[in-house]
């Protein structure tokens, strides 16, 4: 109990310093509280898809002469690709040899 009045008092004594080192550690604690949200929420949660693993992008690769190039396509070509197969249960990956 003594060291905790003495600690009491250190703190009243010096209250500018106090509210100093108060103030760093709510704003650190919520900025860490802030970032990690974000992490979570983006990284560690699973995807809202009922199943996420068959995801895939659809792009065309094509040679350029300053090397190996992509394209993502727009949504009329998405349209007739989704129209054309509905069910796309594999692709094709040629990498660059």
């Amino acid at each position: 109990m003594h060291d905790l009045r003495y600690g009491l008092r250190l703190l009243a004594k010096n209250w500018t310093f106090s509210l100093t080192v108060t103030l760093i550690l709510a704003l650190c604690i919520g900025a860490n509280t802030a970032v990690l949200s974000v992490v979570n929420a983006a990284m560690v949660k699973p995807l809202a898809y009922p199943e996420p693993e068959r995801l895939a992008q659809v792009a065309r690769l094509y040679s350029h002469d300053t090397g190996l190039m992509q394209t993502n396509f727009d949504g009329w070509a998405w349209e007739t690709i989704r129209d054309r197969a509905p069910a796309l249960e594999a692709a094709v990956y040629r990498g660059a040899t």
